[in-house]
């Protein structure tokens, strides 16, 4: 029987085919995984960008008419805060930029005028890069800038004095009629900005809380151009003192702890203390810890639906150079508003 050329070729090549099949198995079976992997290594993540962005609008009211402790008329309150965040992740290496912005005005029966009550401004660009083998610890840099966004002033519904004391020491005393208001500063002065490099430890990175510790050495910068703020507020004896604020470059040694974690799905806190010990200031005669720069922030929300949130917050800050005293806020803030949140 005659047997065509075309499936003697056809034959062949399928017998090899089996063959290579086999050899290559064989040699699958005496290659150990690990071997493979350490001559084969995994192919490296490709880089991402992740974007997020939060806007909500903050409010309040308020009304009383013949209570006993309270003046009569309404007390009303609205606001925007505002939360950015872009994260670029390349390998080992992360950068991570933050903004946030809150601003609040109130009205008063005392002052029927609206007056900020909170302003704030801050972003933050962190860059960090992971240790092979160690992924939560390794090398950071950080830039942070903040400052108020609108001008400062003050304002009271009785007449008071304002007394004035400048960097040089003179002092001015001026009368001032009631609901007539007195200019501290302008927008975005006085500026703080800080550059500091160190490292970074993430050693707990759970649900339920995440631990963020950070120490390095860096420098802290006060600008300030004609600014002026509140040392002391007697409101019986109706007198204020302003002190004009100084600036000046500090180099010195900063740690923070930051901590937040979920409670359970819809119910979140955070808590972060940060602290810049100078070593060396360009002005300024305090030293050691009551030259210390001091930032303390602690916060809940709950989630009541995808777009309102009620948060409570409060932080305490100390900036000597800016003001040689505690600035402490806290409240209820009920927030109404959208996120975007963009990632390949």
């Amino acid at each position: 029987m005659r047997i065509p050329l075309q499936s003697l070729v056809l034959a062949g090549l399928l017998i090899g085919a089996v063959a290579a099949g086999r050899s290559q198995a064989a040699e699958d079976s005496l290659v150990p995984e690990e071997m493979r992997k350490e001559v084969l290594p995994e192919k490296a993540k490709p880089a991402t960008l992740r974007n997020k962005l939060s806007i909500g609008s903050t409010g309040a009211y308020n009304h009383a008419s013949s209570v006993v402790g309270a003046a009569d008329g309404s007390t009303v309150a609205v606001g925007v805060v505002i939360d950015g965040l872009s994260e670029w992740t390349s390998g080992a290496y992360e950068c991570a930029n933050t903004l946030k912005i809150q601003h609040i005005q109130t009205r008063t029966p005392q002052l029927p005028v609206f007056l900020k009550s909170a302003d704030f401004a801050e972003v933050i660009s962190t860059s960090i890069y992971r240790l092979a083998g160690v992924p939560w610890l390794g090398p950071y840099a950080r830039f942070r800038i903040n400052s108020q966004l609108f001008s400062s002033y003050v304002l009271k519904a009785n007449a008071y004095q304002v007394k004035k004391t400048q960097l040089n020491g003179t002092s001015t005393t001026t009368p001032l009629a009631p609901q007539t208001r007195y200019d501290l500063s302008d927008g975005l002065n006085p500026l703080v900005f800080a550059e500091t490099v160190g490292l970074f430890a993430n050693p707990i990175e759970r649900k339920w809380m995440t631990s963020k510790v950070k120490i390095g050495a860096g420098a802290q910068h006060v600008r300030s151009s004609n600014a002026y703020a509140v040392a002391s507020d007697d409101t019986k004896a109706g007198t204020l003192e302003v002190k004009e604020i100084q600036a000046a470059t500090q180099i010195g040694a900063e740690a923070e702890v930051a901590l937040a974690g979920d409670v359970t799905e819809g119910v979140a806190w955070k808590a972060k203390a940060n602290v810049f010990m100078p070593a060396y200031s360009t002005k300024g005669s305090k030293t050691g810890v009551d030259a210390m720069t001091s930032d303390l922030s602690f916060a809940v929300g709950i989630k009541l639906a995808k777009w309102l949130s009620i948060d409570y917050s409060f932080s305490a800050r100390r900036v000597p150079l800016v003001l040689d005293s505690w600035q402490i806020q806290n409240g209820i803030i009920l927030t109404a508003g959208f996120k975007v949140d963009s990632q390949p």
